[in-house]
């Protein structure tokens, strides 16, 4: 972070591979890095209880190894149907802009997400 950002770890209690922080801009944001191993099983209720610990506004940000159209991927793996059914469910906004997120020489995907809660879009 830029020198004179005030930002605050917040202390979470999972077992995901998950870190936040509440950064002080003009307004507060708290900000969440997660990474999900890509053969792990990841429940709707573990995400749940993550992002529960999260205070409004947030932004998550992370390689879920998640495959939808929905957030731009021309796949879709059990994993991205069920963050597709939890984003809905949760009324989160995805953020993503279509654009792939990894690229390799034999194909390419969009298995990093972006997306928040609790702010407006201008």
């Amino acid at each position: 972070m830029r020198n004179g950002t005030r930002f605050s770890e917040v202390d979470l209690k999972t077992g995901l591979h998950a870190a936040a922080a509440t950064i002080s801009l003009e307004k507060i944001l708290t900000v969440c890095s997660l990474y999900l191993l890509p053969n792990s099983q990841v429940s709707k209720l573990s995400l749940a209880e993550l992002f529960e610990q999260l205070p409004k506004p947030f932004l998550v940000l992370g390689d879920f190894n998640a495959h939808s159209p929905a957030w731009g991927d021309s796949r879709r793996n059990g994993r991205g149907r069920m963050l597709e059914e939890f984003i809905a469910e949760h009324d989160f906004i995805i953020l993503n802009s279509g654009e792939q997120t990894f690229v390799h020489s034999a194909y390419r995907s969009t298995s990093a997400i972006k997306f928040g809660s609790g702010f407006t879009l201008h």
